[in-house]
């Protein structure tokens, strides 16, 4: 099935997609979409993207619960696997911008008290404030200018990310998002684009993917 043209545009937020209804069925009453292998065992591309489950899973815990507390992340902290609570704490981060939206005063006093978890928190922040506004990318860099130091990389790893999803989602989003961006977004882009690539296509892309953005953004950073 997924030779099929076009089956494959907007893949990754499918997956996220897919957590996220997982997400939905915490709290209603609609089947839960199982995350075994056997259930997507028609579906190669699982193995790569089924962390993607746990990151639109933790948006919608956010989103649900209307915030980010102590709580909530001791909570999360229990998940024993550390890829899957990596990406959960990427969900947590895209949905603070939305609860937050332009309050920049609350999102880096959140950074701040959760500095344990910053990094993946400060990733998934990036990502949704560059996806939200890829059509404006000088609205991306003056957001992200706002916050001090370590914050600001990893939001760029974030900021970064989100333009290579969204060039991935389809020839027309490519084609749009290389004439529209330079300087340090160029930059950010082409090396989420590099992460993705090098980081192969099995059960370790998520995690290995964010691990060469991170070694990259450390990289330029110096």
């Amino acid at each position: 099935p997924e030779s099929v043209p076009g089956l494959n545009d907007y893949h990754v937020m499918r997956f996220v997609g897919y957590g996220f209804w997982n997400g939905v069925a915490m709290l209603y009453p609609v089947p839960r979409i199982s995350e075994a292998q056997s259930y997507w065992k028609a579906i190669p591309s699982f193995p790569k993207y089924n962390l993607l489950m746990s990151n639109g899973y933790g948006f919608a815990l956010g989103m649900f619960k209307g915030g980010f507390d102590r709580q909530m992340k001791l909570r999360l902290l229990t998940i024993e696997d550390p890829r899957r609570r990596e990406a959960v704490f990427h969900g947590i981060g895209r949905v603070l911008w939305f609860l937050y939206l332009n309050n920049f005063d609350a999102l880096k006093n959140i950074l701040d008290e959760h500095d344990d978890i910053m990094e993946p928190l400060a990733v998934g922040l990036g990502l949704a404030i560059a996806f939200t506004q890829v059509s404006t990318p000088e609205k991306i860099l003056q957001d992200l200018a706002i916050f001090p130091g370590a914050q600001r990389a990893n939001l760029a790893r974030g900021a970064g990310i989100a333009l290579q999803v969204h060039a991935q989602n389809d020839p027309e989003c490519r084609k749009n998002i290389e004439r529209s961006i330079a300087g340090e977004l160029r930059v950010w882009y082409d090396g989420a684009c590099r992460a993705s690539a090098d980081a192969g296509t099995g059960e370790e892309w998520y995690p290995m993917y964010h691990e060469l953005t991170r070694r990259f953004v450390q990289e330029i950073t110096v």
